[in-house]
């Protein structure tokens, strides 16, 4: 089978081969229900080769086993899963191309009317791995010791390569399409948009790139991409993502907390004065052990409150530029804050924008004036991207 784009990827040299050091680990011990119906890797995706066993394998790395998941949240079937960190510790990285923030892949959908959203099949794995590095993600599956052709999950600077080849091939339809690693998301209007489409399979279908059609999403007025619903009128959270935040229980470890506020964090910029509010839980972030004497009432009220913000996050809007923008800035009781945003013609505001940070140091001796300042220079840095040139009320 032909895999992926014409270009291998090399993965490095191994400097500590040559040292005779051993970066072989032995294969993790799962459970008996969920080996006997995992799949050997192939099976899946058709891109082992049989290695065996020879002197130029250096390194063995275990499997895992983790559930694939449809969109909604559910969980299905079993995936093997590749363990590449001892693979990452003899690698040189050689593709350091620099990967989007989500909020550049979210521009240019201002008053677009349709969004096409396209996914790589098998993602990495269709990207081929240059046959003399192959022997560096070998494996062993009932005494039989393979290697994969394709690249994995985890592998150090992958991401940073398949960036590199997905958005070189479209480089010149950047007015229609942006790419983040493996989702391709295409946006223009009911005339153009069927021809846009097609202008980017087109280039796919050159660098031998597959798509997975069921979770390809062609002509909607909206849709759900990066864990964002995007549309010609601007951004929401995911109602997934919400979802999975409201069910999420109390927390009883550090660890639980860090997971809680990694969800929160992930959509910060549609909750005004998250920072002030997850104040009591980022000091329980790092504590060992059980939190339950710690819980307090506060952080339980904290707890409570980002998920009711997050439940009614409110839509960023996209930046008009017919319409006047303003800057409001305040400084709360512990930190300053900024809400960017624009007064419609019929006087709704549109918000484009909102932070919020807490005062550190000696910034907290500050005087009311000062941190009013403190708050101007704050909302004017975060918002210089669109600031910028442009005229704007304070």
């Amino acid at each position: 089978m032909e895999l992926g784009p014409a270009s291998d990827l090399l993965l490095g040299r191994d400097h500590l081969a040559a040292l005779g050091i051993s970066v072989s680990k032995l294969p993790f011990t799962a459970a008996a229900a969920t080996a006997a119906t995992a799949p050997l890797p192939e099976e899946d995706e058709a891109d082992c080769a049989v290695l065996g066993s020879t002197p130029e394998c250096i390194a063995t790395s275990p499997l895992t086993y983790a559930h694939k998941k449809l969109p909604d949240g559910r969980k299905i079937d079993i995936r093997t899963c590749f363990d590449a960190r001892g693979v990452n510790v003899i690698l040189v990285v050689v593709d350091k191309h620099p990967l989007p923030l989500i909020k550049e892949t979210q521009t240019g959908f201002k008053c677009k009317r349709f969004v096409s959203a396209l996914d790589l099949k098998w993602s990495f794995h269709q990207f081929i791995v240059a046959l003399c590095d192959r022997s560096k993600l070998s494996f062993t599956w009932e005494g039989v010791q393979y290697c994969f052709n394709g690249c994995r999950f985890g592998l150090t600077s992958v991401s940073h390569h398949v960036q590199r080849v997905s958005q070189g091939a479209l480089h010149d339809l950047y007015y229609c399409c942006r790419v983040f690693i493996d989702d391709i998301t295409i946006f223009s209007d009911i005339l153009e948009h069927v021809e846009d489409i097609r202008a980017v399979l087109s280039r796919l279908n050159d660098i031998n790139l597959k798509l997975r059609t069921d979770k390809c999403h062609f002509v909607y007025p909206a849709i759900r991409s990066l864990g964002f619903l995007l549309s010609g009128v601007g951004t929401l959270p995911n109602d997934v993502k919400v979802q999975e935040l409201l069910a999420f229980p109390t927390p009883t470890t550090g660890t639980q907390v860090s997971s809680f506020l990694g969800i929160v964090n992930f959509f910060w910029d549609h909750t005004p004065g998250v920072a002030h509010i997850s104040a009591p839980l980022e000091a329980l972030r790092n504590m060992k052990g059980s939190l339950l004497e710690r819980w307090t009432p506060w952080c339980e009220a904290a707890f409570q409150r980002l998920k009711d913000c997050r439940a009614q996050a409110p839509r960023l809007h996209h930046y008009d530029d017919k319409l006047p923008l303003f800057l409001a800035c305040d400084t709360p009781n512990v930190g300053v804050g900024a809400v960017l945003f624009q007064r419609s013609e019929t006087e709704d505001f549109w918000l484009l924008a909102s932070f919020l940070s807490t005062l550190k140091g000696g910034q907290r001796n500050c005087s009311a004036t000062q941190r009013e300042l403190l708050a101007v220079i704050y909302g004017m840095r975060k918002c210089h991207d669109i600031l910028w040139g442009r005229p704007f009320t304070l």
